[in-house]
């Protein structure tokens, strides 16, 4: 099966398309839904039309791009380093670390150990795309993918600047649960104003990284990251045992809080699924606590400041109205589900399709539903229960968009 979709996603590569669009300000998901509807069990042809519709309706040829690592290739790490978020020749940056993963024999462990530690304080760059693009690529084992998206974290993301034991400290010291720090962080208006006004007109990313190259403010987000509670984990458990039991938790975490919100396709809470799923995949393969606890560090700092950047908008009032509409979405069973996407793929909104996906993996690594049953909760709410459009909120703004082919940010 990996063969299947590996080959389509080779056949959709950046080789063929550029990892952005709409004047780089929009990142691709064509792998990503690709890999989600792959997991889903959609076939050969259903992910050609998928890849084919998507790419039709908005993704750009990388000719002119490619020209710039055609003339200023990569060719040592002192080169590479200069370019960290630069958003500077992003195939000079693909053709380096495609080296760089034959030099590590192939290997996506001994790469993602290699390279990945000192790049995952930039994780906010380009709205967490880069990490969610790894965290797929990872999922199907994509050579490709996983090199798309490193490339893409050394392009786009600006390092934030924290010193080592403020990165590596446990994260189990926290006591309040996500919706709580949420709440508190809503609650400091100064914070929020300041932070989602910043330079009026320009974009979530402008915004993210102005807040992030003040060292006032990383300590703000450092200090309320600190606070969400992540359940401790045994000393005495295995690195493997330990990166599986806190990845889950942290989705679930993620998952729990969508399905409390009324405004459950929040743009934070939707990439927030998917991203905590893609840190996830991520985790396991690292083979310390120093870089698990960083990279989930820098996933929650890189949630709650795009959570301010966006306005703090207010979550409340669970998604599922009463007891009666729970039932019936619960009754649906996986196959149901699945089925409704093997009907409407092509135009499925692409983050509601990964939720799902997200959902249904996770249901599959519980062997059963959680207690809460949040997997099947969360998505059926997506397929069955939602509004007949898309709204992402944008900072004092709630901007509709059609549920036709697949709104992107």
């Amino acid at each position: 099966m990996l063969a299947v979709v590996n080959r389509v996603l080779k056949n959709h590569s950046v080789n063929r398309y550029y990892i952005e669009y709409q004047h780089e300000t929009r990142s691709t998901h064509l792998a990503h839904g690709i890999i989600a509807l792959h997991r889903l069990g959609i076939d050969e042809e259903c992910l050609e039309r998928y890849a084919e519709h998507y790419a039709r309706i908005r993704l750009e040829d990388p000719s002119e791009h490619v020209k710039t690592a055609d003339v200023s290739p990569i060719k040592t790490r002192k080169e590479a380093d200069k370019l960290k978020g630069k958003r500077e020749n992003y195939y000079g940056l693909y053709r380096y670390y495609d080296q760089l993963f034959d030099e590590c024999g192939g290997s996506n462990l001994e790469f993602i150990n290699r390279e990945i530690p000192s790049l995952v304080n930039g994780f906010a760059g380009s709205l967490i795309h880069p990490l969610i693009h790894i965290g797929y690529g990872l999922s199907v084992d994509s050579r490709s993918v996983v090199v798309e998206g490193i490339s893409y974290l050394h392009f786009s993301g600006f390092p934030v600047e924290l010193n080592d034991d403020e990165w590596t400290a446990p994260l189990t010291n926290g006591t309040m649960k996500l919706n709580d720090v949420l709440q508190e962080l809503r609650e400091n208006v100064s914070v929020v104003r300041e932070v989602s006004e910043l330079k009026p007109g320009d974009s979530w990313h402008d915004k993210a990284r102005l807040t992030l190259s003040n060292k006032e403010r990383v300590k703000y987000f450092l200090d309320l990251a600190n606070k969400i509670h992540i359940p401790d984990i045994a000393d005495d458990d295995s690195i493997n045992i330990k990166s599986k039991l806190i990845g889950k938790q942290v989705v679930d975490m993620i998952l729990e809080l969508f399905a409390s919100c009324r405004n459950g396709k929040d743009f934070i809470l939707l990439h927030g699924v998917t991203s905590a799923w893609s840190l996830h995949q991520l985790i396991l393969l690292f083979d310390n606590m120093e870089s698990i606890n960083k990279s989930i560090r820098s996933f929650l700092i890189t949630l709650l400041v795009y959570y301010c950047v966006t306005g703090a908008p207010i979550l409340e009032d669970g998604i599922i109205l009463n007891e009666s509409s729970k039932n019936e979405l619960m009754n649906k069973s996986w196959d149901d589900l699945k089925l409704i996407i093997k009907d409407n793929f092509v135009n499925l909104e692409v983050h509601t399709m990964k939720v799902v996906q997200v959902c249904y993996d996770m249901h599959l690594l519980e062997g059963t539903e959680n207690k809460n049953g949040i997997y099947k909760l969360v998505a059926s709410s997506c397929l069955l229960n939602k509004p007949d459009n898309f709204y992402i909120y944008l900072g004092h703004n709630n901007v509709q968009l059609s549920t036709e082919g697949n709104s992107d940010k």
